[in-house]
């Protein structure tokens, strides 16, 4: 069995300026200074890993795997099976919990596949993130007072969405 097992994960933003003219044209520039003189990196962002371990909590710790990628899955005519799976899981009224357990989390990936924002509560009671479609969110867990797997929901905020995701113990 593997150990010493990582992920390793980075992000980054570049800083834009968009204007409007009057004529009704758009410009967008990357930022050279802040509002105070100072200047400002092409690029802002990180890279960084977190040990994960080599035993996770069960087989959907991603939704990046099928209901059929291990052999013990598969039906009687295995050549028959095969289902293509897509990774999308479904955002709606009901919240999303990953799991009763209150395993702490030491990474978690969560990006908004679909057309309309969702939120995401750390707690399991207070959604403070927004994803917006499109968007996405990468955290190191470690440390996180609370941060659990069953405290983990993602919701919809005005219509159903979807999501792909990776929470890792």
């Amino acid at each position: 069995m593997a150990d010493a097992r990582r992920i390793i994960f980075g992000n980054n933003a570049i800083a834009k300026e968009t204007t409007t003219s009057e004529e009704g044209g758009v410009k967008t520039t990357l930022l050279t200074q802040d509002s105070s003189g100072d200047a400002v990196l092409k690029r802002l962002g990180s890279t960084g890993n977190v040990a994960i371990s080599d035993n996770q909590w069960g087989e959907g710790w991603s939704s990046m795997g099928g209901i059929e990628q291990y052999w013990e899955d598969f039906n009687n005519n295995w050549e028959q099976g095969g289902e293509s799976y897509s990774g999308i899981v479904n955002v709606s009224d009901s919240a999303i919990t990953f799991s009763g357990s209150a395993t702490a989390v030491k990474f978690v990936y969560i990006k908004n596949t679909g057309d309309n924002q969702i939120k995401l509560s750390l707690d399991g009671t207070n959604y403070d993130i927004l994803i917006s479609s499109g968007g996405s969110v990468s955290f190191r867990g470690g440390g996180l007072t609370g941060l659990t797997l069953n405290n983990l929901k993602v919701l919809r905020v005005s219509s159903d969405s979807s999501i792909e995701f990776i929470l890792a113990t």
